[in-house]
């Protein structure tokens, strides 16, 4: 019998952890988010391996608009507080940048000045 796999523990980032999970458990629940404005109507499940898939796509996205960062640069996301800003927090690690995330309502009140 082989020894267990080292995981890297304090030593991955976090994309590469979302990626081998995906790997591993495709199907294992990430987030649950409302089927719409009424909870009644239920839920939709959203699995690791969704995330992935968003997340490899944002990340192509931004390599394509911006390119990918060789200084560690910090990039801003402003947006309201759903699945978009972890997902672009990951793709923005995978491109090699920072993130700075403002929720939308921090943005707002602090421009009325």
């Amino acid at each position: 019998m082989s020894p267990p796999e080292d995981p890297n523990y304090g030593k991955r980032l976090l994309p590469s952890t979302l990626d081998e999970l995906a790997r591993k458990h495709p199907s294992r629940l990430y987030a649950a988010i409302p089927r719409s404005a009424t909870i009644s109507d239920g839920f939709r499940d959203i699995t690791v391996a969704d995330i992935v898939r968003c997340v490899d796509f944002m990340a192509h996205w931004i390599e394509e608009k911006i390119g990918r960062s060789t200084s560690f640069e910090t990039i801003t996301y402003i947006g309201i507080s759903d699945l978009r800003g972890p997902i672009f927090f990951l793709a923005a690690v995978k491109c090699g940048y920072k993130v700075r995330l403002v929720g939308c309502i921090h943005y707002l009140n602090h421009t009325d000045v």
